[in-house]
């Protein structure tokens, strides 16, 4: 007897967990971490049969999120059958055989897992009922072609399949003879149920060998038409298998005559057995019949029954434990026990056994049934998966503080959690902090920080506080103004920070400020402030003071070669000092100066009015007997009351453009003006007797002056 016992087994990829995910910002189904494990659920296939439909397979994914897109990414599916992208195997098979292929899965997360799995599908053959037929021939001739009936055959196949021929128990005396299955086959996609017949020799009318009718055992045999029994299966109910014989009359009655049968089997009287066989192995007997002839005819028939151990499924369960942790215990499950028998009662149960140890890494690992052996049963292993998930971390982020406008410092953090020896090392990517760069505090979150696919991170998170930052004000101006004939100027103290400086001045009689616009207003100093309030991001800076010191332009004229005036003729002024080449001269304390034989270098006075403010005029810069430029003459001088004088004015014409000319008594009032100025000049003036002071007053600022006495 040959007997097939197809095993399925799934391939699964110990070596390659099926491990997904991105570092940082989630796996589609929340924040779980860098990330998810991929698991089919079933991690092996059911055998189909060739040209049956499959059952409608459907495949399922733990981990990830719903829906999953499947498709076949490897090898290639049995013909006649598919795969939908919703994971369903359907179609019948077109040929019979082992097939390996590979199904890869896409889950529906905002950040795609992907997946794949490695799955055997065995194919059965179908099975083809060949029935022999009956046959005869007369001693002597020929056998015949032995022929047959088939049945159960799929997919259009029809009798061409099968090959070769059937044959038939040697001999060539008159009798009967069983037909077998000889080495009739047929093909890969089929076995055979054979099911035989008898071909029977007669003897040929006029051979004197006998008598009989052709196609009957002779008179007088009682022969067993049913020469062997099918198999059995423990704790499967025997399929009430009857026995037949020819020849003498019926009802025969059939008994054991020697040898047992299988325990649970019985053989009615009737020839037919019955019950349920509790022990595999292999039972040989005898079985004895008579008919009811008058005079009983007898004949026995040797048998010999196989009752085949029950086909027991032992499945590894699915456990799971976390990365670093105890390998849990693991076990397994039976399908198929029967009898009431139990798996205790196993002469040597299953062991589960895998390659995952407590360093393993994250993923899915086979669990491998085996070992298991019981006479009554044949076994087949279904393996299961144990899944390593990752094991937490606790990362909190450490508080940092930074100046405002200074770079971020480096954002650090402690751990705590590690298993198996690891390490900070593990960690790539950094944390991140919420943007801004005013003044104030910003979140820290965990940005890309990733541990690797061992560990998931439960992140605590604090804060990065920006402070004030300090500025300074920096100004290095000159402040000795007016000899430039300006009557204003632009401030530039900068602060640090870059926010804008103002300014304040202590006395408003000599200049003003605007923004950062300075207007002279008399000679004179004073103290000019430079501020900055500071804002959210910045304190107050230090104010930074500088004196302006604002000279009047042409206080001091030459007359002669040695000879420089002061002009004195608002009469604010009591005091003097005269300086040459930055050195005062001592007891140069006058309105006037000299310097013999002539002026040669550079002079300038610092006069004290009557407030005791001191004034520093313009230096006038003289070169020993060079032409004196500038200034103005009067003639006649002393003139007389009421009558004409001729001013003439030592400068170009273009300088005397917008000039004014006045005549100014000594109390200041002006008694004649003219607004139009040439080289020279005629005023008439004052009738009343006195000193009068002849002014020129250019546009750029510069003033000449000159006295003249007028007489009666």
């Amino acid at each position: 007897m040959h007997k097939k016992t197809l095993l399925l087994t799934a391939m699964l990829i110990a070596s390659c967990p099926l491990l997904f995910g991105q570092p940082g910002n989630g796996n589609g189904n929340g924040d779980k971490g860098p990330s998810a494990t991929l698991v089919f659920s079933p991690a092996t296939m059911p055998d189909g049969r060739y040209g049956s439909s499959y059952k409608n397979l459907t495949l399922d994914v733990s981990g990830g999120k719903a829906p999953y897109s499947f498709s076949l990414s490897g090898g290639a599916l049995p013909p006649g059958m598919s795969l939908s992208a919703n994971g369903v195997f359907s179609g019948a098979p077109q040929a019979a055989g082992s097939y390996s292929f590979t199904v890869s899965v896409t889950d529906h997360s905002k950040n795609p897992l992907s997946g794949s799995q490695k799955y055997s599908l065995v194919i059965d053959p179908a099975v083809a009922q060949v029935t022999a037929n009956a046959a005869t021939k007369t001693a002597g001739a020929p056998d015949p072609v032995f022929t047959y009936a088939v049945g159960g055959l799929l997919n259009g196949d029809n009798s061409g399949i099968l090959k070769g021929n059937l044959s038939r128990t040697p001999g060539e005396s008159v009798g009967i003879y069983p037909i077998s299955k000889g080495n009739l086959s047929a093909g890969g996609n089929y076995t055979i149920a054979y099911t035989g017949n008898f071909f029977t020799i007669v003897q040929g009318s006029g051979s004197g060998n006998g008598s009989g009718t052709e196609g009957n055992p002779p008179p007088g045999n009682l022969v067993f038409s049913t020469t062997s029994v099918p198999d059995g299966q423990y704790g499967s109910s025997y399929g009430n298998s009857t026995l037949k014989v020819s020849g003498g009359s019926s009802p025969y009655s059939f008994s054991v005559a020697a040898g047992d049968l299988p325990p649970g089997i019985s053989l009615s009287t009737g020839g037919v057995f019955s019950g349920v066989p509790k022990t595999a192995g292999s039972y040989s007997f005898t079985v004895s019949v008579t008919d009811h002839s008058k005079t009983p005819l007898s004949a026995s028939q040797n048998y010999t029954l196989i009752i085949d151990p029950a086909a027991l499924t032992v499945s590894a369960n699915n456990t799971g434990m976390t990365y670093g942790g105890t390998v849990p215990s693991l076990t397994v499950s039976y399908n198929g026990l029967v009898n009431g028998d139990k798996a205790s009662g196993l002469t040597t149960p299953a062991i589960a056994t895998t390659t995952a140890t407590s360093s393993s890494a994250t993923g899915a690992y086979s669990i491998l049934a085996s070992g298991a052996a019981d006479p009554n049963y044949s076994f087949t292993y279904k393996p299961g998966t144990l899944t390593i998930s990752p094991a937490t971390l606790t990362v909190s982020a450490n508080a940092v503080t930074k100046v405002f406008g200074a770079p971020d410092p480096s954002l650090t953090y402690t751990a705590n959690g590690f298993a198996n020896g690891d390490g900070t090392n593990l960690f790539t990517g950094n944390l991140s902090r919420s943007p801004g760069e005013n003044v104030g505090k910003y979140s820290i979150s965990r940005g890309s920080l990733s541990a690797g696919g061992n560990y998931s991170i439960g992140f605590t998170g604090n804060y990065l506080t920006i402070t004030k930052a300090s500025q300074q004000i920096t100004w290095t101006q000159n402040l000795l103004v007016g000899c430039q004939s300006a009557s204003q100027l632009q401030l530039n103290a900068t602060a640090s920070s870059g926010l804008p400086v103002s300014y304040s001045v202590s006395d408003a009689s000599v200049a003003s400020v605007s923004g950062n616009i300075l207007t002279l207003l008399q000679p004179g100093t004073t103290v000019i402030t430079a501020n900055q309030g500071g804002n959210s991001e910045y304190p107050p800076a230090t104010a930074v003071s500088d004196t302006l010191v604002y000279q009047p332009v042409s206080l001091i004229d030459q007359h002669w070669s040695d000879v420089l005036f002061f002009d004195n003729s608002s009469g604010d002024f009591a005091g003097w000092q005269w300086y040459k080449n930055g050195q005062a001269v001592p007891g140069a304390t006058d309105p006037f100066y000299s310097d013999t034989p002539a002026l040669n270098g550079q002079y300038y006075v610092i006069a004290t009015n009557k407030g005791g403010q001191k004034i520093e005029s313009c230096t006038m810069t003289i070169t020993g007997g060079a032409a004196i430029q500038g200034g103005i003459k009067v003639f006649p001088n002393p003139a007389n009351a009421g009558g004409l004088i001729t001013i003439t004015s030592n400068y170009s014409n273009p300088a005397l453009k917008g000039a004014v000319l006045q005549v100014v008594d000594v109390n200041g009032k002006i008694r004649q003006q003219l607004t139009v100025v040439k080289s020279t000049s005629q005023v008439t003036m004052p009738s009343d007797a006195g000193i009068y002071i002849v002014n020129l007053l250019l546009a750029g600022g510069q003033k000449a002056s000159t006295n003249v006495l007028v007489i009666n």
